[in-house]
């Protein structure tokens, strides 16, 4: 027969040697991190989106064609490029000119020539854009080789990392 004591501890409280030491504050230098090894956050989703060795998809490519064009949208707002106005649309900011390459100049005379248009509309008018263009900006950059593909009765593009470390 097993017997069992009885505890007369209080849970409800956290004891003393349980409760993590504060966290040591970090110089301002490791805070500054990039977003993603080559820059922008949609090149980091575009790697992280295909084979590290083989290069294809590892998701469809409607699905990255969407991703890519909310990460595209998101990195024009986080350098102040696009905003979204309190009506709930997209408009554009106040960018230093040499931040925003040349798609993202596209956009913004998109942004700027449309009628007014909630984020979820640019998303879906830039997703059929937005995979060309990131893997032409990885192409000049060097950061990935495309190859063609021929499989059954089409060819496909798959998309080689120059370094696997980078990709990775």
């Amino acid at each position: 027969m097993t017997a069992y004591r009885t505890c007369a501890r209080d849970w409800s409280t956290t004891s003393p040697a349980s409760t993590p030491p504060a966290p040591m504050p970090r110089p301002l230098s490791e805070l500054a991190v990039p977003l993603s090894p080559v820059g922008w956050l949609a090149d980091g989703l575009f790697l992280i989106a295909h084979d590290d060795v083989t290069g294809g998809l590892r998701v469809p490519a409607r699905t990255v064609g969407r991703g890519l064009a909310a990460a595209m949208l998101a990195d024009l707002a986080f350098v102040g490029a696009v905003a979204v106005a309190a009506s709930g649309s997209v408009v554009t900011g106040t960018a230093a000119p040499g931040v925003v390459d040349a798609w993202g100049r596209t956009v913004l005379r998109w942004i700027d020539t449309d009628p007014p248009h909630p984020p979820a509309a640019w998303v879906e008018r830039l997703a059929g854009h937005a995979y060309r263009s990131v893997a032409d900006r990885l192409t000049v950059a060097g950061v990935v080789r495309p190859r063609t593909v021929r499989r059954w009765l089409r060819r496909e593009t798959a998309y080689l990392p120059v370094d696997t470390n980078v990709a990775a």
